[in-house]
């Protein structure tokens, strides 16, 4: 099996054009959010996967990855928290501008299907969190690729 959650996260890092986050301003975390890291961050899981057999040598695995993106404005002024919604935004056209790309090149993965940005609402108040703006999108992309048999 391919770690297809590093994977794209190399291909991501490696491909990045977009100056605002600019490639070193982005930080990546494997499965799970790291509250000590810096904003912006780009979290990938590797999800489910099923395969399904060809032939005697041949299987094709189709591999589920969820991408989450976390940005968190500075401070709370309007112009500050604009500021981070464009580059929530800009983040996830990026995402998506190079997985569209690269679907049929991503080092052994032959084909990637992606299924959609899913913002989750902001929570608002300080009953439902210690930081009332993050803004945060999901979602996950399946890659599909092929291995040998095992005997």
């Amino acid at each position: 099996m391919i770690d297809v959650s590093g994977t794209i996260a190399t291909y991501l890092a490696s491909n990045w054009t977009e100056t605002n986050p600019g490639t070193a301003d982005v930080k990546y975390a494997k499965d799970e959010f790291d509250s000590n890291s810096l904003y912006p961050q780009i979290v990938l899981e590797n999800g489910a996967s099923r395969s399904t057999y060809l032939t005697n040598s041949l299987y094709r695995i189709e591999h589920e990855c969820k991408i989450t993106i976390y940005v968190r404005p500075d401070n709370y002024e309007t112009t500050t928290i604009d500021a981070a919604k464009t580059t929530f935004n800009n983040m996830k056209t990026e995402i998506d501008r190079i997985l569209r790309v690269g679907r049929y090149s991503i080092s052994n993965i032959k084909t990637v299907e992606l299924a959609g940005w899913k913002d989750e609402s902001i929570k608002v108040g300080r009953s439902d969190s210690p930081e009332p703006i993050v803004f945060v999108s999901s979602q996950v992309v399946k890659c599909i690729y092929y291995i040998g048999a095992l005997s």
